[in-house]
C-alpha cells in the first residue's frame, strides 16, 4: 500500500484505518512515498497494489494537488476503489518551549485547518510549507526553534513534545482519503452504497452546455454529492477551459 509518508502522518493512519478492516495487518505492507505523484505512479505502475490519497478536508476543502493529478490520471492504469473518513486532530509539537517557536513546518492542508489557532498563538512565526506533516515533526526536531503541526503518531515517531493538540478550528475536522487500484487488478468488493467520481470536460460553445449534462443526472435519479473544477493546461493559445469532478451515488 503506497501512501504519502513517512511513517506517522494522516495518511499513513488512514490507510491503516481501511486495511486492517479487510483482513490482518500482516497481509499488507505500507510503503512510504515522497509525494502524492509517487501514489499515483506507484499503481500505475505495479509496484504497489493500493494507494492511498487525500481527496478533500472538511474545513479546507479539496486536495488541489490531488485534483490535479485526477485531472491527467489514465482511467487504464488506475481507478477510485474506495474512500476513506479520517477524523484529523493536529498537534503542535517541537524540541522547546513555545516561546522557542521562530518557524513552524507543515503540510499547506493542515496549516489551513489550524489558521485560527496559529493566528492567535503564534503570529509572528514564519510558516514553511513541506510535502507532509510527517515531514514537517521530522524537521522540527532538528533545532529548538522549530515546531510542526502534525498529528500526536509523528511527535511519537521523532521524538518531539507536544505543546498543543486538537488546535484543528473545527473539532469535527475530518479529511476523505481515496484508495486507488489497478485496473486491471480491481477485484474489491462493494463494501456499502456505491459512489461514482467522474471527470469530464464541456464544450462551452453554447451556453447551458454544462446545465444540460448536469440536468441528465437528476433525468435518471443520480444524485450529486460533490461537484468542482480545476483549469486545463493551456494549449494553441485556448485559455479558460476546465476539467469538472462530479461525484455522484450510484
Amino acid at each position: 500500500v503506497a501512501y504519502l509518508g513517512p511513517k506517522g502522518t494522516f495518511t499513513y493512519q488512514a490507510a491503516r484505518q481501511h486495511f486492517e478492516q479487510l483482513g490482518p495487518a500482516e497481509a499488507y505492507i505500507y510503503d512510504p512515498v515522497e509525494n502524492l505523484s509517487d501514489i499515483v505512479a506507484a499503481v500505475h505502475e505495479g509496484r504497489a497494489d493500493y494507494g492511498v490519497i487525500p481527496f478533500e478536508n472538511s474545513t479546507n476543502g479539496h486536495v488541489v494537488p490531488t485534483l490535479d493529478l485526477f485531472r491527467a490520471i489514465d482511467p487504464q492504469g488506475a481507478r477510485v476503489t474506495a474512500e476513506i473518513y479520517l477524523n484529523v486532530h493536529q498537534c503542535l509539537l517541537a524540541l522547546g518551549k513555545m516561546t522557542d517557536i521562530q518557524r513552524i513546518y507543515s503540510h499547506p492542508q493542515a496549516f489551513g485547518q489550524c489558521e485560527r489557532y496559529l493566528a492567535e498563538t503564534l503570529p509572528n512565526a514564519k510558516r514553511i510549507n513541506v510535502s507532509s506533516t510527517g515531514e514537517a515533526a521530522q524537521l522540527a526536531a532538528k533545532d529548538f526553534g522549530s515546531a510542526a503541526v502534525a498529528s500526536l503518531a509523528s511527535a511519537e515517531a521523532v521524538g518531539l513534545s507536544l505543546l498543543a493538540k486538537d488546535i484543528e478550528d473545527n473539532a469535527n475536522n475530518t479529511t476523505r482519503f481515496f484508495v486507488l487500484q489497478s485496473a486491471t487488478g480491481i477485484n474489491q468488493k462493494a463494501t456499502g452504497p456505491e459512489k461514482t467520481l467522474a471527470r469530464l470536460v464541456v464544450p462551452h460553445a453554447e451556453p447551458g452546455s454544462l446545465a444540460r449534462i448536469l440536468q441528465k443526472f437528476a433525468i435518471f435519479g443520480f444524485n450529486l454529492t460533490s461537484i468542482c473544477s480545476r483549469p486545463l493546461p493551456i494549449t494553441d493559445n485556448q485559455k479558460w477551459r476546465y476539467v469538472f469532478f462530479i461525484e455522484f451515488e450510484g
